[in-house]
């Protein structure tokens, strides 16, 4: 009887077992919750928005410090309203800066380039260049320039209604002013000026996605981006993109990379090789060329000095969490991501980043910026959603974009 009962319990724990097992199957452990690194952010990003540090960057006026910003849209609804992310201070400074539309529309409701030279155009004032005395604008360069940046307002401008579930459609109708406006300028040969690291083709692209607006309504901008892939019979790369923007995102790269990864053109190469500029091969055969590809990304951006040094400070030749950005933007999964350098060492790259952040009295790490932000996001993300989708600041702000929750 007794050796029955044993058999019984054996069975019953065995049992037992196997129903944990399936369960645990049924209802797998949330993997993300076991990541030190991206809960300890959750807290960075949690603090810096409530910062004072934000709360002045969020306001941020040009286009550089812009787009960044447009990270934030990553983070829930709920959040915003309760660390004020955006306030109603900051509504007014969107729609101010949105209004000033009216000053370059004509009588027949189109932009009118016209109007944006004629002297007392709000969109930028001029000044004299003690250098060579010629007259340059300080502000936006041309419509085409303020068009863009007006996308990245509008889109901010919506995030804040949703965060405060409050509506206001009255900036909807410009939309088809602009897209009707891009329309013409896309054939157009005339010069437009743009944000520093931007052009023609590269601003208008951008700024129909992030109209909601399909950026192939420009063919011929986006067509001209699309044939920065182009190769020789030997298959290198035959157009040379001129410089490059050291100090933030290039037009580009990030409308490419963003919008373009579908194409067949698209190259992952050509993004990885400085857009073009280095020569690759399997081995490090010097300090300035031949890296293995796996250990390039757009700009190069991982490496100061082109390559001869791993980047851990932002005040050199360039900033390269830009580099960590354009890596998650082309799907590229940036915690596996390594640099190997001439003291024959191999860094993670991500592990660099971290290492460049301070910790306050509770040792959370502290963002110093909205370059820090938009990394960390998009490391969370990366973490939490994966990278079929990657993290880009392009494209129209839909609730359904906020998918982190800080907790």
């Amino acid at each position: 009887m007794k050796n029955r009962n044993t058999k019984i319990l054996c069975l019953v724990l065995v049992l037992a077992l196997v129903l944990t097992i399936a369960l645990a199957a049924c209802n797998p452990k949330d993997e993300t919750s076991t990541d030190a690194l991206c809960q300890s952010l959750k807290t960075s990003l949690k603090n810096y928005l409530a910062s004072e540090d934000f709360a002045d960057a969020k306001a941020a006026a040009t286009t550089q410090d812009r787009v960044p910003l447009m990270y934030s849209r990553y983070i829930v609804d709920n959040i915003y309203s309760d660390i004020h992310i955006y306030t109603d201070a900051d509504a007014e400074s969107f729609k101010t800066n949105l209004r000033k539309i009216d000053s370059v529309i004509d009588g027949r409701g189109n932009l009118s380039d016209e109007l944006f030279e004629k002297d007392g155009c709000p969109l930028y004032t001029t000044y004299v260049s003690e250098w060579d005395g010629k007259v340059y604008k300080s502000g936006w360069q041309s419509i085409v320039d303020y068009a863009y940046s007006w996308s990245l307002m509008y889109n901010q401008y919506r995030q804040y209604l949703s965060a405060t579930n409050k509506t206001d459609e009255s900036f909807d109708d410009y939309v088809v002013t602009i897209a009707n406006y891009l329309k013409t300028v896309d054939s157009s040969d005339s010069y437009y000026g743009t944000a520093y690291g931007y052009d023609k083709a590269s601003s208008i692209v951008l700024t129909l996605a992030n109209l909601a607006l399909d950026p192939k309504n420009a063919p011929v901008s986006y067509n001209a981006l699309l044939s920065y892939y182009d190769t020789d019979d030997e298959g290198n790369f035959t157009k040379y993109v001129g410089n490059p923007n050291w100090i933030g995102f290039t037009g580009r790269p990030l409308a490419c990379g963003s919008l373009m990864r579908g194409e067949k053109k698209y190259s992952l190469v050509y993004e990885k090789t400085m857009q073009g500029i280095y020569p690759y091969d399997d081995s490090k055969a010097d300090a300035y060329y031949n890296y293995n590809i796996d250990d390039m990304i757009n700009l190069d951006r991982l490496f100061d000095d082109y390559g001869k040094k791993i980047v851990s400070q932002y005040g050199s030749i360039g900033d390269s969490r830009y580099g960590i950005l354009y890596g998650y933007l082309n799907g590229i999964d940036m915690t596996k991501y390594t640099k190997s350098v001439d003291d024959g060492k191999t860094y993670n790259v991500l592990q660099k980043w971290v290492d460049t952040l301070e910790k306050d009295s509770d040792g959370n790490y502290v963002l110093a910026d909205v370059v820090d932000m938009a990394v960390a996001i998009c490391y969370v993300y990366a973490t939490e959603m994966g990278l079929n989708v990657p993290p880009t600041p392009v494209g129209f702000y839909s609730s359904a974009t906020s998918v982190i929750s800080l907790g």
